[in-house]
């Protein structure tokens, strides 16, 4: 494997940096974001001058709200909190008028840490590394299963270029980042395998999957295996351990599963079905399976959007009908809390927040910590994207911006 490592080069960063950045993506004052040629390189200073960018209004934006720090600014958003929650990994992509992206890490107080060009599609590997790969070869095509990538490294500074594994990334954020990809269809059903990539040619041999979530502690991943028709992937569901990847569980008698989360424990899994025929009506349940045992309850609900553990190990259900459902992992329903109607829930990785809005329409958010739920106003924006760090620290919302293009967008961050 050849491999090409690339050491830190400080920027003077100037007016006309890079032109090709200044169409992706624009930091607020004081942080500024400089996208080179492929290498890893860190702010000089919080004090640089912002970019300029092309813009269809010479109008000012809006001064966010109070607590809200305007991170980034920039076209097809996509951000990544760290495992530890000290970062931010942010992509930014265009493919209009054409290709341009590029990756960048910012601390949660809008320190701008490193940025890579022609990069995209990036993953945490730990709190430390990070893969993303080569956006001008166009992985997305999917004609390989390996692709041009690079690995960061924020502490060192390197940034090492090489093939890497391609295909859909969930890593457990100690090291070991599970990769799905597409074999041919059979009778239309979307078969998947996955391998686990722990660096540079260290891989598992294939095997039939899905991934779609680790635990918490990193050492059971969660798989989809699908066996029929469906939009998107779902299946029935596997648990298996790392690093052996031996089975844990599995339920095959629930072929259509979409989505299936750890306890912050990792002592159950649970995930969400539904038994009907089109157009309905449906029959909502939520099963809830002892990792130790293999004994799983099955909990009848009414219309629900969605699900999350908290840290205490109770299972918070969003009510269609305007109501949070807490339930035991017994299966007992411990409180229900009329609401006004949400449609999204989100949950930091250890249960001890969550959010709540009303998706593409909202202009506030709902913070639930323990006996309490706060009202926060967002940011002048629409659709909003919401993601909370793993500790429940801090919330990112990106938010399309009214006054540009559909793709152009901002960066949030607030302190909880």
């Amino acid at each position: 494997m050849l491999e090409r490592v690339l050491r830190i080069v400080i920027l003077v960063l100037l007016g006309a940096a890079t032109s090709g950045c200044a169409a992706v993506v624009q930091t607020p004052a004081p942080t500024r974001l400089s996208a080179v040629s492929p290498t890893i390189s860190p702010a000089p200073s919080r004090t640089a001058q912002p970019t300029t960018r092309p813009s269809p209004t010479a109008s000012p934006l809006p001064s966010p709200l109070t607590g809200w720090r305007l991170l980034l600014e920039g076209s097809n958003l996509e951000p990544i909190w760290s495992p530890d929650g000290t970062h931010l990994l942010v992509s930014a992509t265009r493919t209009f008028p054409d290709e341009v992206a590029a990756v960048y890490v910012l601390t949660p107080d809008g320190e701008s840490v490193a940025s890579v060009s022609d990069a995209a599609l990036p993953v945490w590997i730990d709190s430390d590394r990070f893969l993303a790969y080569r956006w001008s070869t166009k992985p997305y095509r999917g004609e390989s299963n390996h692709a041009p990538a690079f690995v960061g490294s924020i502490r060192s500074g390197q940034l090492v270029e090489f093939e890497a594994p391609y295909g859909w990334t969930v890593s457990n954020g100690l090291g070991a980042v599970a990769i799905g990809r597409a074999r041919e269809r059979e009778d239309e059903i979307a078969r998947t395998d996955y391998i686990v990539w722990t660096g540079g040619d260290d891989a598992t041999e294939s095997r039939s999957g899905y991934p779609i979530r680790w635990s918490i502690e990193g050492d059971m991943l969660a798989l989809l295996h699908p066996v029929t028709p469906t939009r998107g992937i779902g299946g029935w569901l596997e648990v298996v351990s790392w690093p052996g990847l031996d089975t844990i569980f599995e339920d095959q008698s629930e072929p259509v599963i979409f989505r299936a989360r750890f306890s912050p424990t990792s002592e159950h899994v649970a995930y969400f079905d539904f038994v009907g025929d089109a157009p309905g009506p449906y029959n909502y349940f939520i099963y809830v399976v002892d990792l130790k045992s293999s004994e799983t309850i099955r909990i009848a609900i009414d219309d629900h959007t969605d699900f999350r553990w908290n840290a205490s190990g109770e299972i918070v259900a969003l009510s269609a009908y305007g109501s949070i459902d807490t339930y035991s992992s017994a299966g007992d329903l411990i409180a229900s809390e009329p609401v006004d109607p949400y449609v999204m829930i989100e949950a930091s990785a250890d249960g001890s927040t969550t959010l709540f809005s009303e998706g593409e329409e909202a202009t506030a958010v709902s913070v639930g910590t323990v006996g309490s739920l706060v009202n926060i106003p967002l940011p002048e924006g629409t659709m909003p994207r919401l993601a909370l760090s793993p500790n429940g620290d801090h919330v990112s919302v990106v938010l399309a911006d009214p006054r540009q293009t559909n793709d152009w967008q901002r960066l949030f961050v607030y302190d909880l």
